[in-house]
């Protein structure tokens, strides 16, 4: 398969509302814990956590759907399984001198999310032990085991510690060349693939931290390989003059990736009518084919300048989502409990090879505030951590270039909360109270409302009331 010299225009969606949980927490006071640490995740998700089981208890009633997190608990003595077994050619039954595992987990889904970037065994057997534990009845453990020459196989579902011996059908590495953008030959470029299950998401300026089992680099001839593949698999190569991307769906089919100049986009950040300074602006944009597909990523942060300006010299050509990033943290009794990472003032662009285009976050429209009415016998506001969403309405049914426009709640004073720089337009917005220890769970509340232009365009400080939205529990 040849892969045109102009990037596709594939699908991209929205980005997918990122949350980080704080890294450490100091919660001595709480659980007769005196410190948990919660590891760093994102949220497309591809990863878990781990927490005592109290704390995860209540942690999971803090669950927001805007994040859609997921949690494992840990019961006390619990330990991380661990699997173990021979990994031998299908055909002379010897076993494959070096060979990948790679652990994944699934929750009621029927195919696995790996969390892991793989770890090298030698000499046909292998012993490895999952990164948690866990108690949870939904989640199952998977492994995949990747050889040279060899066609990749995953194992049956696991729920605990056991023995497994594979044999691998021996089949035919994929190979691919890269041509530059003079058609020669393009030697020093990194190759990425993606497979079911094992996502890649990459910042063209940090290529060293990708930590993905499948990297290659072009050799003098423009070449590369990976070892076989059974379905269909994703690429992405990434080098100094420019980039490229195919999707396969026959592995035995010829590659040719035809690398195409880097797009580049600036833009300036203007929040309450002034521009913002030091603020985390991310670029990105996603090839996806669907459940079980391969998913790739590219995807891009820098900082605003003192006068608001941002710029990104690195883009993928084609349809690519910009944003701010807010960051809010939850406490109790002043300790910090997780920390939410959220997109808002996402805007799309249409960025093209070799050309600069403008995109500029924020400076029109008018903040929108409204406050949260807790039902009887809920407890104190306190007592709730609120997040909130303001996005366009879905149409049904859904347009080929979605409107991602977006915005997170950005403050929050006792009940009222706040978001900034919303445009004129249509909207939904969603209110979630995560309970923050002492809170009862409750249910979401949502409504679709309009911002008027503001008179002359531009941003006015003037903000536009809700309704109050009253929420209740989640049991009725």
């Amino acid at each position: 398969m040849t892969n045109p010299p102009i990037h596709r225009n594939v699908h991209r969606p929205a980005p997918r509302a990122p949350a980080v949980l704080a890294a450490t927490a100091f919660v001595g006071v709480l659980l007769g814990v005196s410190f948990w640490i919660v590891r760093e995740f994102v949220v497309q998700p591809n990863k878990a956590v781990l927490l005592p089981p109290e704390m995860a208890r209540q942690a999971q009633a803090a669950m927001t759907p805007p994040v859609a997190r997921e949690l494992v608990t840990a019961a006390p003595n619990s330990v991380p399984p661990t699997f173990t077994g021979n990994v031998l050619d299908a055909r002379t039954l010897q076993p494959i001198a070096d060979f990948t595992v790679h652990i994944g987990i699934s929750f009621s889904k029927p195919y696995p999310k790996y969390v892991d970037s793989g770890s090298q065994f030698h000499g046909g057997r292998y012993a490895i032990t999952a990164p948690f534990a866990s108690n949870s009845s939904e989640m199952v453990w998977y492994f995949r085991i990747d050889a040279p020459g060899h066609i990749p196989l995953v194992s049956r579902v696991q729920e605990k510690s056991s023995q497994q011996d594979f044999k691998l059908q021996p089949g035919n590495d994929i190979s691919g060349v890269v041509v530059d953008t003079d058609g020669a030959p393009a030697a020093g470029i990194t190759v990425l693939m993606a497979v079911p299950g094992l996502d890649v998401v990459v910042d063209p300026a940090n290529m060293d931290k990708v930590t993905t089992a499948f990297k290659a680099t072009t050799g003098p001839d423009g070449r590369f390989s990976f070892p076989p593949q059974p379905a269909e698999f994703a690429l992405a190569a990434i080098g100094e003059r420019g980039c490229s991307e195919a999707d396969q769906t026959d592995p035995a089919a010829p590659i040719v990736m035809h690398l195409v100049a880097w797009g580049r986009i600036q833009g300036r950040l203007t929040i309450t009518g002034r521009p913002s300074a030091h603020q985390r602006i991310v670029a990105e944009c996603y090839w996806e084919y669907g459940p079980n597909k391969p998913m790739l990523g590219v995807s891009s942060e820098t900082q605003t300048a003192t006068d608001g300006t941002f710029h990104f010299d690195e883009v993928i050509p084609g349809t690519t989502c910009v944003f701010r990033y807010v960051t809010r943290t939850a406490q109790y009794q002043h300790a910090p409990l997780w920390t939410e990472l959220q997109n808002t003032q996402t805007e799309t662009v249409m960025a093209t090879a070799g050309k600069l285009v403008t995109v500029n976050l924020g400076g029109i429209g008018r903040p929108v505030v409204g406050k949260v009415v807790l039902p009887p016998g809920a407890g104190a506001i306190g007592d709730y951590f609120i997040t909130g969403r303001v996005s366009v309405p879905v149409a049904s049914p859904p347009p080929a270039t979605p409107d991602v426009r977006s915005y997170a709640v950005e403050s929050v004073d006792g009940g009222t909360f706040r978001f900034e720089d919303v445009a004129p337009g249509t909207y939904q917005v969603s209110i979630h109270l995560a309970s923050i220890l002492r809170g009862q769970p409750l249910k979401s509340a949502s409504l679709r409302f309009t911002v008027p232009p503001v008179p002359g365009g531009g941003y006015s400080n003037q903000p536009f009331v809700l309704p109050d939205m009253r929420v209740y529990p989640a049991a009725q």
